[in-house]
Parts: structure tokens; C-alpha cells; sequence
């Protein structure tokens, strides 16, 4: 799959909110499948000079995911130096122009410089290299990535500390960069940011890439570098080429008959078995709706509900799961799951992270639960995700990778249509530790949505070869008197006539190394050479020499 530029996400912008919640509005609109990448440039706001933590999503629900990030400080004071960091979001909820980006950091931020691109084709936002470096100087340099491939998305962004911009990186390996930047100050001297973003689909693939370029004077700087490949990698499909060498069989002297038979060849070929490759990938987006979600209290007999504005997993005075049906579900039979996970809008988290497990319910018609024994009576799928539930935050999360789960349900059952998540509690008794988050009776939150991730294999891919015994019966020769019969089928075979006596108008000769002489034919009888009759056949009867 090719990546392609798209448009400009955010203009580039220099923003003074003097805050912990930053409002970035999108430039331009996206679709569902786009992929979105941002870039903020900050000061290192957090205590000594640390990093502002800060996380991204949209009013739209998507969930930007920190990619690459370098704090740099001077002396281990705030804001003394400079913070640059690069989200990722392949979108799951398409955004138009009227929609915008929530920064939120863990301490006040006096200025943030953001740019943002979009691109269609990119699959997935695993990084194939990256790197990233700062430091106190007149130029920046984000340090090299890894060898890139030819049509690779490269992404490079820096932050220098002042009110003015970083030049941008003229060099050409690899294709030419685009640069979008803006500078910034705030409230006192040292917070002021000058941030810069660069990008460049690669045209070559000359070793590795590089971004780096010049501060208007030596200042404190970050500044980091990504790759993102444009494909997902096929899996091997070929078959190793097999030589069979046949040796041929030399044939010794016998009178009246030459061996009526060579013994068959068997040969076993074993081809390399073909994997699956997959050719298609598709994001499958599913909502929870109406009544299709709830909570339980399970083992107990209490606390059954199917209309609560959240959904509790965890312990709250008793052991408390939940479950959500997703329907509209479209997976076709033989696809293989590139990865899936549950989106939820939390309300809170109670405790150091609630320990719970993720199921789903292994039917071909899966239904929500009417009770706490029918929760607990549901046959569940031997695949199960742990899930470590945020702690003490609120806003969006994403569960681990439950591809496992779903790929079950696929190999079990072809085609999905609909899947019921049981999410249950996994704590000890009297733990006081829980997660909660929005139900779909929530009037203002999201409710909780699977996404998956899939690919579609080829009809026309084998996916194992049996091997093959092939056996080769050669035809018995026929008598050499009169005649030699050479022809081997099917296999062919070299005959050596030496010292084979040759047989020319009915009489026996032999090659005296001038000319053929008639002589005695000889047999071996086992212990010796001894004169014997000599026949032909003539084509009916037997007819001595």
C-alpha cells in the first residue's frame, strides 16, 4: 500500500495557554482510515526540568499515540530548556475542520508550538527506525534512523528554545524535505519555543536518514526523527527449486540375455509449504449500543444492570465484570486479525491499577446477559487478554492487543458478524480496586467501541503442499543378441558396448583394435569362461549361428 500526503492537519501555530489543557483545531477534513501525525514543541514545564507528560485525543475520540518524544534541560530547573515530541493517529472516527485536538499535560504549560500532516496508506504506526538527541549549541541534530526503504514515511520535528525558528534541513538523500514551523513566547524570558516539523515520503534508498539544520543562536534544543513503513510485509510464497540428478546404470557383458531389470528409483520431493499472505486491510469500527452493555456482580445475586451510566470492572464492596455486545461486526471468513482492542471513556480508576481480564464469548450467536448466573454460565473463549487498568486518570484508554480473542472466534466460527466482550474482574477479595467508564446510556460520554484491524488472505494462496514420492520404473532391456535394446523409458541412460561383444549379420564379433574378428562366445557360468551355443531370434523361433 502506497502512502500519499493528504493535506495540512493543523497550520503550523505557536499557542500561550498558560495551562494544562491546550486546544489545537484541525486545519482541514479527514476520513476514517487517514492517518495523522502531530507535532508539539514545548518547554520542560515538569519539576527539575522534566518532561510535561503531555497526551493527545480529539473531540472526536480518537486517540493520538505518543510516537517519539526528547526532553532536554539545562540546569534541572522548569522551563529551562526545550520538550519536542511526535503523535500518531490512524483515524477510526472521520473529523472535518470544526473539530479540534485536547493537549493535556501533568504541569502548566506557557507555550506550545504545534504543526500536524496527513497521509493516506499508512497501515499501521508501528516505527521501522528512529532516534532522537538535544542538547545546548547552533545546530540540531536528531541522530540518524535505520537504513530506509524506497516509499517510507519519514517524519523529523525539533524544538529550540527562543522566539525564533530552527532553519530547516536542506538535504536531498532520499528526497527533499517539507518544513511547517512557528515560534512562540510566553509569560517570562525562558519560556519561549520555536518548533519545526519537517516530512518527506522517500524516493531512494541511500543507507540512512538524517535531520538536522541550524538555530538562530546556540540555544537549548530536541529534536527526534521516525519511520514509518508503507507496507505490511508479504509472507514467503515461493518454492524452492529441487534437482534430482539421475546416474546412469552400465551394463556388463551376459550372452543370450542382458538383465531383464534395474531396480526402481524412488525419490521423495518435499516442497517448502507456502504461508498466508495477506493482500487487504481493512478497520472495523464497532459502537455499543443501547442495551448492549452492563455490568454484573458476579459470583453474587445483586447488582445486575443493563441501563447504569457506567460500567464497573474491578472491586467496589463486592467483585464486579461487565460485558458489551457489539453488533454490525462485518469480518469475513479467513482473515487474519493485524490487531484489535477495546476504546473506553474512563470516569476514574480507583486504586494502583485494577487487575482484569478480557474475554469474549465463544458462540456463533452470541447474546448479552440476562442475569448474574447466565453471565457467569457463558462459555467463554480459551483466549484471554489481562488488562492492567489505568490508575487514577480519566479521559480515553485503549485495552491491550485482544487480537487473539477475535481470531478465535474467526478460526472457530468464519465469518464474525457480532461479539459479546465479557471484561471481568480480576482482584482478590476486599482489594478496593476498580475501573469504571461510560456505558452507552452515558448521555455525555462515548461509549466503549471495538476496533480490529484485519486482513484478507487470497483465495489463491496454498497454504501446504503434501510431499511427493515419485517412483520411476524403468523398461526391461530386451536380448542383445542380434540387437541391443538402449532405450530406457523414461529415464535415459548411457550403455557402454565394451566389453559387450558385438552382433552384426547374425555372427558373433569382437573388436580386435583394427577390425571386428568372428570368436567363440564365452559366458561366465560362476567360476569360469565357458564356450556356449550362440542363438538369435529371428522373430518366430530361436535359430543357431
Amino acid at each position: 500500500m502506497t502512502i500519499a500526503f493528504k493535506n495540512i492537519a493543523v497550520t503550523a501555530v505557536a499557542l500561550k495557554p498558560d495551562s494544562t489543557t491546550i486546544t489545537i483545531n484541525y486545519a482541514n477534513d479527514f476520513a476514517i482510515g487517514d492517518a495523522i501525525f502531530v507535532m508539539v514543541a514545548m518547554d520542560n514545564s515538569g519539576a527539575s526540568g522534566a518532561s510535561p507528560a503531555p497526551s493527545m485525543v480529539d473531540y472526536q475520540g480518537n486517540v493520538y499515540t505518543k510516537l517519539k518524544e526528547q526532553n532536554h534541560t539545562a540546569g534541572s530547573v522548569a522551563n529551562d530548556g526545550s520538550y519536542v515530541a511526535i503523535f500518531g493517529c490512524i483515524l477510526t472516527t472521520a473529523v472535518t475542520a470544526t473539530n479540534a485536538i485536547t493537549v493535556t499535560t501533568t504541569t502548566v504549560s506557557g507555550v506550545c508550538v504545534a504543526a500536524a500532516v496527513g497521509f493516506t496508506g499508512v497501515t499501521s504506526l508501528t516505527l521501522v527506525s528512529s532516534n532522537s538527541s538535544s542538547g545546548t549549541s547552533g545546530t540540531y541534530s536528531s541522530g540518524a534512523t535505520g537504513s530506509v526503504a524506497i516509499g517510507n514515511l519519514v517524519l523529523g520535528a525539533t524544538a529550540c528554545e527562543g522566539a525564533s525558528l530552527p532553519s530547516a534541513d536542506t538535504d536531498t538523500t532520499n528526497g527533499a524535505w517539507t518544513s511547517y514551523s512557528a515560534d512562540g513566547g510566553g509569560a517570562g524570558g525562558s519560556q519561549k519555543q520555536g518548533g519545526l516539523l519537517a516530512r518527506k515520503i522517500t524516493s531512494g534508498a541511500t543507507g540512512t536518514q538524517t535531520f538536522n539544520g541550524t538555530n538562530t543562536s546556540a540555544t537549548d534544543w530536541a529534536a527526534v526523527i521516525i519511520e514509518i513503513s508503507a507496507v505490511i510485509d508479504p509472507q514467503t510464497c515461493s518454492i524452492m527449486p529441487i534437482t534430482m540428478p539421475l546416474t546412469s546404470v552400465a551394463l556388463t557383458a551376459s550372452v543370450g540375455a542382458v538383465n531383464r531389470s534395474i531396480t526402481p528409483v524412488t525419490m521423495s520431493l518435499t516442497p517448502v509449504a507456502l504461508t498466508k499472505s495477506v493482500d487487504s486491510v481493512t478497520i472495523n469500527v464497532s459502537p455499543v449500543d443501547g442495551a448492549d452493555d452492563g455490568s454484573t456482580n458476579v459470583p453474587g445475586s445483586g447488582d445486575f444492570s443493563n441501563s447504569a451510566p457506567s460500567l464497573i470492572v474491578g472491586w467496589d464492596f463486592t467483585a464486579r465484570s461487565s460485558w458489551m455486545r457489539f453488533s454490525g461486526i462485518d469480518i469475513p471468513a479467513g482473515s487474519t486479525i493485524l490487531s484489535a482492542y477495546l476504546r473506553v471513556n474512563l470516569y476514574a480508576a480507583n486504586g494502583a491499577g485494577s487487575l482484569t481480564k478480557i474475554f469474549a464469548e465463544k458462540s456463533a450467536s452470541p447474546s448479552n446477559p440476562t442475569s448474574n448466573a447466565n453471565y457467569a454460565a457463558k462459555t467463554v473463549t480459551t483466549a484471554v487478554v489481562d488488562w492492567v487498568a489505568p490508575s487514577g486518570t480519566s479521559g480515553f484508554a485503549s485495552s491491550p492487543d485482544i487480537s487473539s480473542v477475535i481470531q478465535e472466534l474467526v478460526d472457530t466460527y468464519g465469518s464474525l458478524s457480532e461479539v459479546v466482550i465479557l471484561h471481568k474482574n480480576d482482584e482478590p477479595s476486599n482489594a478496593s480496586r476498580n475501573m469504571r467508564y461510560s456505558s452507552s446510556d452515558d448521555p455525555f460520554g462515548i461509549p466503549p467501541e471495538l476496533v480490529v484491524l484485519y486482513g484478507v488472505v487470497s483465495d489463491d494462496v496454498a497454504t501446504d503442499i503434501n510431499p511427493i514420492v515419485m517412483t520411476l520404473h524403468p523398461e526391461p532391456l530386451g536380448h542383445t543378441l542380434g540387437a541391443v535394446h538402449a532405450d530406457i523409458s523414461p529415464v535415459l541412460m548411457a550403455l557402454t558396448l565394451d566389453p559387450l561383444e558385438a552382433v552384426t549379420g547374425g555372427k558373433p564379433f569382437v573388436w580386435n583394435g583394427s577390425g571386428w574378428v568372428k570368436k567363440p562366445v564365452k559366458v561366465w557360468d560362476g567360476s569360469d569362461w565357458v564356450v556356449k551355443p550362440v542363438k538369435i531370434w529371428t522373430g518366430s523361433v530361436w535359430d543357431p549361428v
